[in-house]
């Protein structure tokens, strides 16, 4: 896919709304987009006038419909939905009705006020139990084995729907496991961290010879930041990660070069709510967004403790 970045003059008269921005990476991008001078209108579930965030329930088609009152839009970013495989588990349903029917709400919604791009975040669970190749490009078969994953299939397939039959445009991001200072969600390297500041020990059920490919939420931020960005015909779809294949255990032991008192303990099994993946390729995502990740691991790991410290 060909694209530009906009220029100071064209950010002006560029509206963005962007899904989900009470959540961990819908938050970060509206601060990112907003630091870059963007004119941003965020939804989420519940207002927020502080922030401000407008109230939408992306799963209720009148609610969605009503958003051309904020005028016109030009350009979606939608990270509205559940967000992980554990999030709403014994709830299949709500899965369906909010990253399905929601996404499909809001592409109609896009159809009707043609609106000129939208950027979808997808997940790598997509994939399923990855493990035929050495490494995993955006060609590789999907094979969910969570309703999560398969909602995030049906989200992506009626994008690239929409766009051969509607001409929509944009990108789709298959991103890593997002940790950083404001996840809610159990994330395992919080839990090693504020173990380590704790001084306890880290106690982790699964996992401990399993590889994870994490990636920080200021990064992902900034892969959003640049899709929106990137013009083109039809839909690029890309993996996001920073790029690192490490187990658990060699997480902990990151972790542990950093506060050498931290102790833990990883079972061996592996976790059946996590999908298997030999590590996944991010070259695409460097060629068409010109994509690199930031944030390392090591560099992740010091910001967590230096939140958790101060009491956040």
């Amino acid at each position: 896919m060909s694209g530009g970045l906009w220029g100071k003059n064209e950010k002006a008269g560029r509206r963005i709304l962007v899904t989900g921005a009470a959540g961990l990476v819908g938050g970060r991008l509206v601060e990112v987009l907003q630091a870059k001078g963007f004119d941003v209108v965020a939804t989420d579930l519940v207002a927020n006038a502080a922030t401000p965030i407008i109230a939408c329930n992306l799963a209720d088609k009148s609610n969605v419909a009503r958003l051309t009152e904020v005028g016109q839009i030009h350009t979606i970013v939608h990270c509205g939905a559940i967000s992980s495989p554990m999030a709403a588990r014994d709830n299949p349903n709500l899965i369906v009705d909010v990253n399905i029917n929601g996404t499909a709400n809001l592409l109609e919604f896009a159809r009707r006020a043609r609106i000129g791009s939208f950027v979808y975040c997808s997940s790598t669970s997509v994939y399923g139990d990855a493990v035929g190749l050495p490494i995993i490009a955006e060609d590789y078969p999907l094979k969910p084995k969570t309703v999560y994953g398969a909602s995030k299939v049906a989200g992506e397939f009626l994008f690239e729907g929409y766009a051969r039959q509607f001409g929509l445009r944009g990108h789709i991001l298959r991103i890593g496991t997002v940790y950083g200072p404001q996840r809610k969600n159990f994330c395992a390297i919080r839990a090693m961290v504020e173990a380590a500041v704790q001084g306890t020990t880290a106690q982790l059920r699964y996992g401990r010879k399993y590889y994870r490919q994490y990636v920080h939420v200021d990064d992902v931020a900034h892969a959003l930041s640049l899709a929106l960005q990137t013009s083109g015909p039809g839909v690029e779809t890309v993996n996001i990660t920073s790029g690192s294949y490490l187990t658990l255990e060699e997480i902990a032991h990151l972790v542990r070069a950093r506060c050498p008192s931290f102790s833990f303990a990883i079972g061996s099994d592996p976790d059946p709510s996590e999908d298997t993946h030999h590590r996944l390729s991010i070259e695409r995502a460097r060629k068409a967004l010109k994509f690199e990740p930031t944030v390392s691991l090591e560099a992740g790991i010091d910001q967590l403790a230096s939140h958790l410290r101060a009491g956040a």
